[in-house]
């Protein structure tokens, strides 16, 4: 070409093409980008959710893991009161259970182990870990029986058995965990097997148990830091961190003699009496009648959640009604007096000495404060026991105790363990600022009695024991087949809160009512629930039932927890309800409901920190 001559235009099609080419190229390029951000992202995804279906499924295997090592301690044999099966495990190295790839570990309090697994599917872990306490403490019921009928009414809470019926009073109990009983359920006074609720299950026909037998007194008294000395009752005041023992010689009746009089005919005097005349009118007057009404049971007098008796089997009573109506008849009115002369019969006074019974009361031999911290034996009976409790105390009686007035666990801050104990119009909870570490266990071989001589309204933090009697108002008198019948004279009191549980030999009744239903003797009110504390805090040198408990099992992905590990705060929230500790009973074991507190106090506790994975 020639340099001087000028380059020809470009085609305006020309350039739109190519423009619309570069275009093209750049959302191609863009696509592809997007396409392949996409894939990325659905791969990631796909990855995500493969592997949170591993860990899962790893969760379950170790679950399924810890489960069959539940079921062997359940089925094994114990032997002085040791489970063999935990045993073997720990005479091994590593501890595993037989037949599983579960590690048993001492945590916590004597007596509880963890149990944990760590499984892996496609290298994704998964872990479980149940606490399992090798026995079971007599503080585990809140009514336990075993020789006599029980009566319940209204909603105690927690674990009751007896060996014999169980009667429910009136209509809409309910029960939030296991019942049991040896000879059936019987429902009185508008109850029936339709308006009771039984949420944590129920066997009218369970097994008998003789728990009271394997008591070892010897043991108990071998076992204390203070032993009473024989022929010396007992006063005891619990007084925060120290308990208040106090000695007394029995007391004595004296007959005392006392200057009296009686009165003697004198003579006959002839005198001027006056007398009152009287005269017959027909007029209408009222005259009183009388008809018989059926009074049909709608609710207990008694309140909800007590132990309770008498009465009848009827559901209701024949109640006596008054009415007048108005009718002609002849009456006399007085009309006036008139005087008259006749003998008369006179009296003088003499005097007479009498003789009067007076109590005396044993001189004190020894008071002495100790600190609130294990096992005291009494010889003799302790004749009053009231007090507020910071410690673990465990009081033993060769004979009876008798319960005088409130008892009350408080911490170090004032604070009671239970809202409104001492106020029945108000709902009986359990106080959030409540700081535990308290216990107290009362073993009694005879009766442990509610005084007659104590306040109308109370609250009882304990777990009472009564070997070969019961557990109840003093003013009820049980005889040797289970019927009550009032002891002395009528004394109807306010209210009885208590949070523990009760083991007795006869029936426990804090309530007797005459055959309307209406309260002949005892408290008004109640509410018994179970201090579900003790199961991880039992009072010192409680016996044991030779059944294992446990917490239920808790799994999740990852290794989150495992053996001597504490549990995230996010496991808590998910498979644990902080207020509720239920016990639900199986064929030869118990199971628990997990409660985040226990856990926690259980596996504060613990030594060390080690992995399942060191085995």
């Amino acid at each position: 070409m020639n340099r001087n001559q000028h380059p020809s235009p470009t085609h305006p099609l020309r350039e739109r093409g190519s423009a619309l080419l570069v275009v093209v190229l750049v959302s191609a390029g863009a696509m592809a980008a997007t396409l392949s951000l996409f894939s990325g992202r659905a791969l990631m995804e796909q990855r995500r959710a493969q592997s949170q279906i591993c860990l899962e499924q790893a969760a379950w295997r170790a679950r399924g893991e810890v489960e069959l090592a539940r079921v062997r301690v359940a089925e094994a044999a114990y032997v002085g009161g040791r489970n063999q099966v935990l045993r073997d495990a720990l005479d091994q190295d590593p501890p595993l259970i037989p037949g599983t790839g579960v590690v048993v570990e001492e945590a916590g309090p004597p007596g509880w182990y963890r149990l944990a697994h760590v499984a892996l599917v496609e290298q994704y872990p998964g872990s479980a870990t149940t606490f399992v306490r090798e026995g079971t403490s007599y503080a585990a019921y809140n009514y336990y029986v075993e020789d006599h009928d029980l009566g319940v009414s209204g909603e105690p809470r927690g674990q009751i058995h007896t060996n014999k019926k169980l009667e429910i009073y009136f209509p809409d109990a309910k029960f939030d965990d296991l019942v049991s009983s040896g000879g059936g359920f019987s429902y009185l006074y508008g109850a029936s097997e339709a308006n009771s609720t039984f949420q944590g299950g129920s066997d009218p026909a369970a097994e008998e148990k003789s728990l009271l037998d394997e008591i070892d007194m010897d043991s108990l008294k071998g076992a204390a830091i203070f032993v009473a000395p024989a022929g010396l009752d007992a006063d005891v005041r619990l007084k925060g961190e120290d308990i208040e023992v106090s000695l007394y010689e029995k007391g004595h009746t004296e007959k005392l003699p006392y200057l009296s009089e009686k009165n003697e005919k004198g003579p006959l005097v002839y005198q001027e009496v006056t007398k009152t005349k009287y005269k017959t009118v027909h007029k209408q007057v009222d005259v009183k009648k009388s008809k018989k009404v059926w009074i049909p049971f709608t609710s207990s007098s008694a309140g909800g959640g007590t132990d309770i008796g008498g009465g009848s089997t009827a559901g209701g009573y024949w109640k006596t009604e008054y009415y007048y109506v108005k009718e002609w008849k002849d009456v006399k009115e007085p009309d006036g007096t008139y005087k008259v002369w006749e003998w008369v019969q006179t009296y003088v006074k003499v005097p007479v000495t009498k003789y009067k019974k007076k109590w005396v009361p044993g001189e004190l031999v020894q008071k002495s404060t100790f600190s609130a911290d294990g096992i005291f034996y009494f010889e003799d009976r302790i004749r009053s026991l009231k007090g507020q409790l910071n410690g673990n105390v465990t009081l033993v009686s060769d004979q009876n105790v008798k319960i005088t007035g409130t008892i009350q666990y408080v911490d170090g801050n004032g604070e009671t363990a239970y809202l409104n104990g001492l106020k029945p119009s108000e709902e009986y909870i359990p106080n959030p600022d409540f700081e535990r570490d308290h216990a107290l266990g009362v073993i009694a071989k005879d009766a442990i009695l509610y005084s007659k001589g104590s306040p109308n309204t109370m609250e009882i933090n304990a777990s009472l024991i009564s070997i070969e009697d019961r557990v109840g108002f003093e003013g009820i008198k049980i005889d040797a087949s289970g019927k009550a019948k009032r002891n002395g004279g009528k004394k109807i009191k306010t209210s009885l809160r208590r949070s523990g549980s009760i083991m007795c030999a006869f029936r426990p009744m804090a309530t007797l009512l005459n055959s309307k239903g209406q309260v002949e003797t005892g408290f008004k009110e109640g509410a018994s629930v179970y201090d579900r504390s003790l199961l991880a805090n039992p009072p010192p040198g409680y016996p044991t039932e030779d059944v294992p408990s446990y917490l239920d099992t808790i799994s999740q992905g990852g290794q989150g927890f495992s053996a001597y590990m504490s549990l995230p705060a996010t496991g808590m929230n998910n498979f644990m309800d902080p207020t509720v500790l239920r016990q639900i009973g199986q064929d030869n074991h118990h199971v628990w409901e997990a409660d985040a507190d226990l856990i926690h106090d259980i596996q504060e506790a613990a030594d060390g920190c080690k992995s399942c994975e060191e085995y």
